[in-house]
């Protein structure tokens, strides 16, 4: 009796090996390891844009980004990542076609900004914990018909944050 428990505990952890070796993320499906990831989020700015899909390296990772949107961040596979942006639902034409180098652990916003001709993104990486007793403050002149601006305090007759800030 003895002999055919231990044949039977061989077997099990033999099984037990079989599935343990066999658990290895391969096919990327969330399953096992975990890839290095970034954080990534977008802000539509493109004031004469359609709503638009993007899409990183050829996957989509947002759709319909309608102008003045900002997208939530999605976690993503870090290191050299291919990002394009299209109208909403279609293909073509490709109105940013850019490949950006992403840290892992690290917060990326990417600015869709100018007029449809002239779209391009601006890249920037977030910093969303100040130094303690700190904020920090971004601002990014997006309207290319604006002339330049100064950012103030007190509606606008404090001291200026900014001045003469240009388009981008």
């Amino acid at each position: 009796m003895s002999f055919y428990k231990s044949i039977i505990g061989l077997m099990l952890m033999a099984l037990v090996l079989v599935f343990a070796v066999g658990c290895d993320d391969d096919e990327g499906n969330g399953v096992g390891p975990e890839q290095d990831k970034a954080d990534i989020r977008v802000i539509h700015a493109g004031y004469d844009a359609p709503a638009v899909d993007i899409k990183v390296d050829g996957t989509t990772a947002f759709t319909n980004i309608e102008y003045g949107a900002t997208t939530g961040y999605a976690r993503i596979n870090s290191g050299t990542r291919n990002i394009t942006v299209t109208p909403a639902g279609a293909a073509s034409p490709v109105f940013i076609n850019v490949d950006l180098a992403l840290v892992t652990d690290a917060e990326y916003t990417v600015f869709a900004v100018g007029d449809l001709d002239n779209i391009e993104p601006i890249f920037d990486t977030d910093v969303r914990t100040p130094v303690s007793g700190k904020v920090k403050i971004r601002v990014v002149h997006a309207s290319p018909d604006a002339p330049n601006i100064d950012l103030k305090l007190d509606n606008g007759s404090g001291t200026a944050l900014f001045s003469n800030l240009v388009f981008k």
